[in-house]
């Protein structure tokens, strides 16, 4: 008869379990921890600064080894978090490449929100717009051309909710550059503003992908390419 004391039936804990809400709650501690809120606390800034490392960890591995040479236990020992840990903020790649994208897209966003300023213009406004997310694409082409071929189909976690979030949000800023040009008259005053933010994202999407397929992508070629496509595209919808 085995002791109480037998390793054959005492179970092994090697870190703490994680509350299950962590993950859900992500995006809304990161969200208040970077606006300066007061009531992030200790216990919430030490979840940040673990998924900050898986984060950082995943971004290194994936640059050097490429998606399909990265496994969870590389990115886990350099995170300096255990296998498990890492399975519940993340439970595959593909949630690790959304995790990455969704740190990444706010910061470019802002300033897309102040680059784009329509003056007359919707195709110098779109092409203002974008030129943040062209530029920080050409500094790690390796990184965002993972990104880029692994989220065009994602799960139902958190972290594609939140990539889901980040895109409206991108369209509806497009959307409001349309409707500006709409307002004064440089567009067909009957364009469905909608379904012209949808068409212009995906091709600016489009665009990104066949520009990154160079070894070494230039910003300004890829906005020229956007550029003069959009032209393509607005002078159909541009008054007589």
């Amino acid at each position: 008869m085995r002791s109480k004391a037998d390793p054959a039936r005492t179970p092994v804990v090697t870190e703490p379990a994680v509350e299950p809400e962590t993950t859900g709650d992500l995006y809304r501690i990161r969200g208040q921890w970077r606006s300066g809120a007061d009531e992030v606390g200790l216990r919430e800034r030490n979840k940040l600064e673990k998924v900050e490392r898986i984060t950082s960890a995943a971004r290194r591995q994936f640059a050097n080894k490429g998606y399909d040479g990265t496994t969870l236990r590389d990115i886990a020992k350099e995170a300096h978090v255990a296998l498990g840990t890492l399975g519940f903020y993340a439970e595959n790649k593909r949630d690790l490449v959304l995790l990455i994208f969704n740190e990444t897209m706010p910061p470019i966003l802002e300033k897309s929100k102040k680059a784009g300023v329509y003056e007359g213009s919707l195709v110098e406004a779109l092409s203002k717009f974008f030129r943040p997310a062209f530029t920080a694409y050409a500094e790690k082409p390796d990184l965002h051309r993972t990104v880029l071929r692994e989220n065009v189909f994602h799960s139902r976690s958190p972290h594609a909710r939140e990539f889901h979030r980040i895109r409206t949000e991108t369209i509806g800023l497009v959307r409001d550059l349309i409707q500006q040009a709409r307002a004064a008259g440089e567009i067909r005053p009957y364009i469905d503003v909608e379904l012209g933010a949808r068409t212009v994202f995906f091709l600016f999407f489009a665009v990104v992908r066949w520009w990154l397929a160079a070894e070494r992508p230039e910003v300004e070629l890829g906005l020229t390419e956007f550029r003069s496509m959009c032209a393509l595209l607005l002078d159909g919808m541009k008054r007589d």
